[in-house]
């Protein structure tokens, strides 16, 4: 008797390929990586910040190039780290940062997603304004 359950099914290559192929990404590398990418910005160290980031990293819409983004972190800029969840799935990260720019705390709120490489390309960023608190 023909049982159509017990039959193989056999996926077109490129599922095969998604599911078999594709790296894994776990959710304690990429949140690693992105504590990793916020110590360098307090660092300041500007000549490894260009290995968190891809050729091109879209930020709320505008293709930046490695000194455009640079440009867009003023000077004595310093980030704490509030909140973070982490979805190694999509490769993306959301966080709460309170920064202080020159000895004024701002909150940010911020979505990131990354590459295959682990590197940021795509950023959503929303500063809150007028919440100054000291």
């Amino acid at each position: 008797m023909y049982d159509p359950w017990r039959r193989k099914r056999l996926l077109p290559l490129s599922y095969t390929y998604l599911f078999t192929m594709a790296p894994s990404i776990t959710a304690r590398a990429l949140r690693d990586r992105y504590q990793a990418y916020i110590s360098t910005l307090n660092a300041r160290d500007w000549d490894t910040l260009p290995a968190f980031l891809a050729q091109t990293v879209n930020h709320n819409g505008k293709i930046l190039d490695h000194e455009g983004y640079r440009n867009l972190i003023p000077a004595e800029t310093h980030f704490v780290l509030a909140d973070l969840v982490v979805d190694s799935d999509l490769r993306q990260v959301a966080s709460r940062l309170e920064i202080t720019v020159a000895g004024k705390k701002v909150t940010e709120h911020v979505f990131y997603r990354f590459d295959e490489d682990l590197k940021i390309e795509r950023v959503w960023s929303l500063v809150q304004d007028g919440e100054v608190t000291g």
